[in-house]
């Protein structure tokens, strides 16, 4: 049964690869564009099953690689690198990783409002304004967002949410 020709499912195959290796990719830097991971999970499921059927159209040619030796030695070597992969981070007995986004997020609550209104290209004028009227909380230009948060006893979280 014919129901899907070999060159629809390469074509498919090869577009899965790029969108997951675009998205894994995006992930790996830390780079979140609409959702990414999400994304990268789906075509990667959609990916499986693209390859499974292009493991059933091209079986016979497959089947052929197994008579030369050279295919076990990629086989056992690209295991060994997978392993390693995975075997790397759970063997590490160094202290907790440092977290790139949450010295970032950190070194962000503790600068001037109008410092980080600059870095995230916003007018920290509006950023009081909505501190005020929607908050209802007294700020400046001046204090970070972890002192705007403790002067108005709440938290980072909120003073976040109202100035974005």
């Amino acid at each position: 049964m014919n129901v899907l020709p070999r060159n629809v499912v390469s074509g498919f195959l090869f577009v899965s690869f790029l969108a997951v290796a675009l998205t894994g990719i995006l992930m790996f830097f830390k780079i979140r564009v609409l959702s990414t991971e999400a994304i990268h999970i789906w075509l990667g499921l959609g990916m499986v099953i693209i390859v499974w059927f292009h493991l059933v159209k091209n079986w016979v040619g497959f089947k052929g690689y197994f008579k030369k030796s050279s295919t076990y030695v990629a086989l056992v070597v690209g295991i060994l690198i997978m392993a390693l992969f995975v075997a790397v981070p759970l063997l590490d007995n160094a202290p907790e990783k440092v977290n790139p986004k949450a010295l970032v997020f950190k070194a962000l609550m503790d600068q001037p409002l109008e410092k980080v209104a600059v870095f995230l290209d916003m007018d920290a004028e509006a950023m009081l304004k909505r501190l005020s009227d929607d908050g209802h909380m007294v700020a400046s230009a001046r204090q970070s967002v972890s002192e705007i948060a403790k002067a108005n006893d709440t938290d980072n979280g909120r003073v976040l949410a109202l100035i974005f």
